[in-house]
């Protein structure tokens, strides 16, 4: 189930109904809703039509449908939580009538995040636990990590960066995908300490000095930023240390001029 979010800008009121029979579809285009008045009593307007063939008018209808189908929003636990939210909203300020549910922001992968994302489920399903991503700056790799600690939903996790404004920029995007997740996060750095965070960002930095204040079991997925630095021997420390369940590496330039091989560091599993 699917549901289609209006704005200001973009309402909806379609009324269609397409019906596939084995040998032929019946499609009903109209206001009605499907109720016995509407059906029975209310003077309406409809079309139906029964096509025993693909013909245009079922391609553009079905192509009309699919188009939508597409820019609608999963109908799940996350929306409905949003969604009474707004109900309260309303109840709480009677007085304001022009109250609008709007801020439900729809976070979906870009076709690069798409390909990898299938990858790595393919990859962990072959019992592999490591795997490099390889993608150019600015395509959504955080986000791409995002999504994936997210769908493998650990219980601890540690993304680790060289300078700490990235760091503060994955933990906003992280925050923004994990809403109304049970998932606290925090920061390791010269400066912070939160030790206690079921998701935690580190610079490689301070992580190298305080390797023995964890246990090498504590995180089940582990996240590398900026992974061609992965040879080097403050990367080595930290990921010969940990034994995570899987461990992402993520670059836009896997290629060293030393004569160091990232790829051997992930298994040779490149997801993408």
């Amino acid at each position: 189930m699917k549901i289609f979010v209006a704005t200001k800008e973009l309402g909806f009121h379609t009324k269609v109904y397409v019906f596939e029979m084995e040998e032929e579809y019946k499609i009903i285009i109209g206001s009605s809703n499907i109720t016995q008045r509407a059906l029975k009593s209310n003077i309406e307007w409809n079309i139906r039509a029964i096509s025993k063939k693909y013909n245009n008018f079922t391609k553009e209808i079905l192509e009309a449908y699919l188009s939508l189908w597409e820019k609608t929003s999963e109908l799940d636990e996350n929306f409905l939580i949003k969604y009474a939210e707004f109900i309260k909203r309303i109840k709480e300020d009677n007085k304001n009538n022009k109250l609008e549910f709007k801020d439900y922001e729809i976070i979906k992968p870009n076709k690069m995040q798409e390909r990898a994302l299938e990858s790595l489920n393919r990859i962990r399903n072959n019992g592999e636990k490591r795997s490099i991503v390889i993608a150019a700056t600015g395509t959504g790799k955080t986000y791409m990590a995002a999504f994936d600690v997210l769908n493998c939903n650990p219980q601890k996790m540690l993304f680790i960066v060289h300078r700490e404004d990235i760091l503060r920029d994955a933990m906003k995007t992280f925050r923004k995908l994990a809403k109304n997740r049970d998932k606290t996060m925090g920061f390791f750095t010269g400066n912070k300490k939160d030790l206690e965070a079921d998701y935690l960002f580190s610079t490689i930095q301070s992580m190298n000095i305080s390797l023995e204040e964890f246990d090498e079991n504590q995180f089940e997925y582990i996240v590398i930023d900026e992974a061609h630095h992965s040879s080097s021997p403050s990367y080595q420390r930290v990921i010969n240390y940990f034994k995570p369940k899987f461990l992402l590496g993520m670059t836009a330039t896997p290629e060293r001029s030393d004569s160091d091989n990232i790829y051997d560091i992930y298994d040779n599993n490149v997801a993408l």
